[in-house]
């Protein structure tokens, strides 16, 4: 199952929802670890350097993805939820005072159990704005969000493979 999306006109929101077949325990694991998360981030050809991931409310993490093309974004988040193994949530460390670049986003990503070896993954993108989302929106916000879930789906494979 491809990743779902979801715009609602009237709220400055992005939904994207997945289905894998992995148990949610080991879901949490990937989602959290940082040697997990430089293995599937930012899709195909991405280079992950994760230099702090303190996964607790008000924990920062700071992580610097480069791209295939030699361009790179420095991501700088604070966890707002930490909820094992149900509910992980950050934002951007300026959300609510961020005046220039792209639009801030507050992110909240639900994992529900649906079988012994499948998760629905869930992940609600807020922006202060319906203009912030529009603009996230038509500067592709959810590819890059699709190549890591496709990306994970594979990486999953691999740690299940592993224990």
């Amino acid at each position: 199952m491809n990743t779902q999306i979801e715009i609602p006109p009237r709220e400055p929101i992005i939904v994207m929802s997945r289905i894998y077949d992995a148990p949610r325990d080991l879901l949490w694991r990937v989602l959290t670890d940082k040697k997990h998360v430089a293995k599937w981030w930012g899709g195909p050809g991405a280079k992950n350097r994760i230099k702090e991931m303190d996964v607790r409310p008000g924990g920062l993490w700071t992580h610097h993805m480069t791209f295939p093309n030699g361009d790179g974004i420095q991501m700088d988040f604070v966890f707002t939820v930490v909820e094992e193994p149900t509910r992980l949530g950050w934002k951007h460390v300026d959300y609510d005072t961020r005046k220039e670049g792209p639009p801030p986003i507050d992110v909240v990503v639900a994992l529900d159990a649906l079988a012994r070896d499948r998760t629905r993954w869930t992940m609600t993108a807020r922006f202060p704005t319906l203009a912030g989302r529009d603009q996230s929106v038509e500067f592709g916000f959810t590819r890059p969000i699709e190549a890591s879930n496709d990306m994970l789906l594979d990486y999953l494979k691999t740690v299940e493979a592993a224990q």
